[in-house]
């Protein structure tokens, strides 16, 4: 079939090659020659078509890598490149006695000269196509004579042909060699039993002894390897030897005594397994792999993308690029097209800047357009701001420490307005959440104040004195749960986080992790659930849930300053304190300056733990410059008691002087103690000096007030260092009487730590105390052996570090 295809192809293309029809032609051919690459007419005819030079003579070398005797394609090749010269083969003689063979008649194919045919294509080098040689006739296939050289010359080419005589006598040869190979073998003969093996069944046999001895010794080896393990090794003993597992019948409902039926006792479990938080059926969970899209504004903003752009700039806190937006899109508005939600944000980023008296006028100018035709949910939003701004207003004016009546007035207006607005349009989370948080706040809950900015801070039982005469407020835990039936929120985070706030703030740390746990379950890019996670997880003393959780919330906000320092705080609580040093350093990296400086107060805490005071006292002291905080000072005041920095210590002690972060008693006891130290100068080696008698006189001035009231720890403290000062002073009796009266404060109360040093090792080396009482009563001359051992007292005592724990 392909030879077909290939012979119709080769003539189409000679065809077009005679009608001048080069492409077409050329294309015909190189199919052809792609289904029989070795026709020798294709390549010739190809040859004769050819675009160059190049192409030709590369068709005539195939036709002599076919052929090497066609004559047309040396004398062809010879034409184009002179090197090559045609050969001229001769004539081989046929053996006497062999009949020539008749010759097919050669076809007009083979016959014609494709360089005659293709005259309109010349060679480019001018060189006519060599003549085809006329054919002669054949001889008769019945003649007996040999060819003659001018009868091999003039057969034409192809396959020489047998005559049908020469095919008839093959015939009849190769039946006679069949019908002798297909005789059956006499049935005389005898078959003899082999005695001997096979060649190479030897070496098979040694081949399979030597991978059975293989095998044998490796089983071996396992073997002993086996006996050494269970010689040496308990367990695998026990496994090996030990009793197998009983089996017992599965548990069934079995009567018994009791009411009713119970199933059949079984062993306790050998441990509890840790409970999965199981969320709500209602609830969607988000795909971790793609975070949720942001929450749509409710109401919907019908004034376009100007509004939501200005909404985005307000939670951003650039409220002065916010109101312009909103101011301008509530002066379009009248009653007859009133739209709410400019009024209601504008009212809300002007309560933010602190300017209530214009937020209060902008909602008043909404109420006034609303008429009859108005929507509930617009009305909703209007008393929805009413009750945002009358509830800050109220924690704005209790900023101030006082409850005065426009305070009472203020929340009662909140709550009335939230309680409408919740009736109006019950798909508004904002006054569920005023009427949660201002119930908590009458309640007293005292919330986590890490989890709430300053302004958002609940109020405490003493500023709500008089708003509490009203009890018409209902538990915060119900209002949330009220609204989280609300189909439209019952995914809404904010609702889930306060209600994990109010469990924390009344000490219900498991229902405040699994609120955290739903909110994120739901969203897992809030950051207050991750904040209520984690401190939930170190309120239940779970250190290792809470560096989970911490890692989380670094996935989802890994420039968080927040989240390094509360994963500080968990490795902190587990005593990995390497890291949590890391984490604080990371925490101290970026962030808001007050973030900034809370992470380096918490890793300045590790430092003075760990004793490097001085790395400490730097850390806080940049601390200070970004956030100047109290509680900073006080750290600071420790670690730089403790490294000897008395004059950073006093800067510190005058300025929370100015606060009411430490009770003045306990300033004294610190400021005296420095004034002291101070005066006395190296701390391993203390001398009196004349130099320190002010000093000494100003803190006995602190100090004498507190050696007989104040807390037992804090008399013993400053009764020792009371004896110190009249000891430099010159008052020996003083001294010792001050120093017995410490030393009797601490054997009544044996926790007492004297700057972290037991009291009673103020005398040596072990010696009872009555060497104090033996040589320190009055001005004898034995007192400087009694000075001696209050100085080697003091030794000891300078060693220890100071903590303000102990005040």
């Amino acid at each position: 079939m392909a030879s077909d295809q290939a012979r119709e192809l080769r003539q189409q293309g000679i065809a077009a090659a005679k009608a001048g029809r080069k492409d077409e032609a050329r294309q015909l051919l190189q199919q052809s020659i792609r289904i029989e690459p070795d026709s020798e007419a294709a390549w010739l005819w190809l040859a004769s078509i050819a675009r160059d030079q190049r192409e030709r003579q590369f068709c005539l070398q195939k036709i002599l890598e076919i052929n090497p005797n066609n004559s047309q394609a040396r004398q062809a090749l010879a034409a184009i490149d002179p090197s090559v010269a045609p050969t001229t083969t001769a004539p081989q003689q046929m053996p006497r006695g062999i009949k020539p063979i008749q010759r097919a008649p050669a076809t007009p194919a083979q016959t014609e000269n494709p360089f005659e045919a293709a005259a309109s294509s010349p060679f480019t080098d001018e060189v006519s196509p060599p003549k085809p040689q006329p054919s002669a006739s054949l001889p008769a296939s019945g003649a007996s004579r040999g060819f003659s050289e001018a009868d091999i010359l003039n057969q034409p080419p192809g396959v020489p042909l047998p005559s049908a005589d020469r095919i008839a006598e093959a015939q009849q040869q190769a039946e006679a060699m069949i019908r002798e190979f297909q005789q059956p073998l006499p049935s005389d003969i005898k078959w003899v039993h082999k005695t001997k093996r096979r060649a190479g069944e030897g070496d098979v046999n040694v081949l399979r002894a030597q991978i059975a001895g293989g095998v044998i010794g490796f089983a071996i080896i396992l073997v002993i390897i086996g006996g050494i393990v269970l010689a040496t090794n308990a367990d695998a003993q026990y496994i090996v030897f030990g009793p197998s597992a009983t089996p017992t019948a599965s548990p069934t409902i079995t009567p018994t005594n009791t009411p009713g039926v119970t199933p059949t006792p079984s062993p306790a479990p050998s441990r509890e397994y840790t409970s999965t938080p199981v969320p709500p059926a209602n609830l969607a969970p988000a795909n971790p792999f793609v975070l949720p899209a942001a929450t749509a504004v409710y109401p919907a903003l019908v004034e376009g993308n100007v509004l939501e752009n200005a909404i985005n700039e307000m939670n951003r806190g650039d409220f002065d690029l916010a109101i312009p937006t909103f101011r301008a899109e509530r002066e379009t508005r009248n009653s007859s097209n009133f739209q709410p939600n400019a009024f209601y944000y504008e009212a809300l980023a002007l309560a933010a800047t602190g300017d209530f008296t214009e937020a209060f006028d902008v909602l008043d100018a909404a109420n006034e357009l609303i008429t009859e035709r108005t929507s509930n949910n617009q009305r909703a939003l209007i008393l929805s701001g009413y009750a945002q701004v009358y509830w800050q207003a109220a924690q704005q004016r209790l900023a101030n420490g006082t409850v005065t009546q426009q305070v009472i007035e203020d929340l009662m207006n909140a709550v009335d307005n939230a309680e409408l607005a919740a009736v109006n349009d019950p798909r508004l989370a904002d006054p569920y959440l005023v009427l949660a948080q201002i119930s908590e706040a009458d309640r007293g809950s005292s919330q986590l104040e890490l989890l709430l900015p300053v302004e958002e801070r609940p109020l405490t039982e003493s500023q709500l004195e008089l708003f509490e005469s009203d009890r018409r407020l209902r538990d915060s835990m119900d209002i949330l749960d009220e609204a989280l039936l609300v189909e439209q929120l019952s995914n809404n985070t904010r609702l889930l986080v306060e209600k994990g706030k109010v469990a924390f703030g009344r000490g219900n740390f498991g229902e405040a992790g699994y609120q955290a746990y739903l909110a994120l379950f739901v969203d897992p890019t809030i950051e207050e659930a991750h904040r209520l996670a984690i401190l939930s997880s170190l309120a239940q003393n779970k250190p290792g849930d809470a560096v989970m959780h911490a890692n989380t919330y670094t996935f989802y906000y890994p420039g968080s300053s927040t989240a390094y320092r509360l994963l500080g705080n968990a490795r902190e609580a587990e005593g990995n304190f390497d890291l949590a040093l890391v984490a604080y350093s990371q925490a101290a990296q970026g962030g808001t300056p007050e973030e900034q400086a809370a992470a380096l107060q918490a890793r300045a805490q590790i430092l003075t733990y760990m004793g490097d005071y001085s790395a400490a006292r730097e850390d806080l002291t940049a601390a200070l410059r970004l956030d100047n905080q109290p509680s900073i000072h006080a750290d600071r005041l420790i670690a730089a008691l403790n490294e000897g920095r008395y004059s950073v210590a006093q800067d510190d002690i005058d300025a929370l002087r100015r606060t009411d972060f430490m009770p003045t008693n306990t300033l004294n006891l610190l400021e005296g103690r420095v004034l002291i130290e101070e005066a006395l100068g190296s701390r391993d080696e203390p001398e009196c000096s004349e130099d320190g008698t002010d000093a000494f006189a100003r803190a006995l001035t602190l100090l004498n007030p507190l050696s007989l009231s104040g807390t037992a720890e804090n008399q013993a403290i400053a009764n020792e260092y009371i004896a110190r000062a009249h000891y430099c002073l010159g008052d020996m009796n003083v001294a010792y009487n001050s120093i017995n009266l410490a030393l009797g404060q601490a054997e009544t109360h044996p926790d007492i730590t004297g700057g972290r040093g037991s009291l009673r090792k103020l005398t040596i080396s072990g010696r009872p105390r009555a060497i104090m009482n033996g040589f320190c009563r009055g001005a004898t001359p034995p007192l400087s052996l009694c000075l001696k051992i209050l100085r080697r007292g003091w030794r000891h005592f300078l060693r220890q570090p100071v903590g303000l724990r102990q005040w």
